[in-house]
């Protein structure tokens, strides 16, 4: 799946920079950009599964909808290792 349609100046900043410190609270795109970065991520990667920590870091920036942002992290992390 593909990124999110780009709706703020941080994403789009981020698509030029995927690293760009630039985010916005109440885009869901900034939020997925910031979860793909953090340790959570990382570690669930590295296992290659959702852990329960990465769960519950989703469920705090998205809520039970969480499973349907998760293809935006995955991207995310994708584009800010390229």
């Amino acid at each position: 799946m593909t990124i999110e349609r780009i709706t703020c100046e941080g994403c789009k900043l981020a698509e030029v920079n995927p690293l760009s410190g630039l985010y916005y609270v109440k885009c869901d795109g900034c939020k997925a950009r910031a979860i793909a970065q953090s340790p959570q991520a990382h570690e669930a990667r590295q296992l290659g599964a959702v852990t329960k920590d990465m769960k519950r870091v989703m469920q705090a920036s998205f809520g039970d909808d969480w499973k349907a942002h998760l293809p935006a992290v995955q991207a995310w992390a994708k584009k800010g290792r390229a």
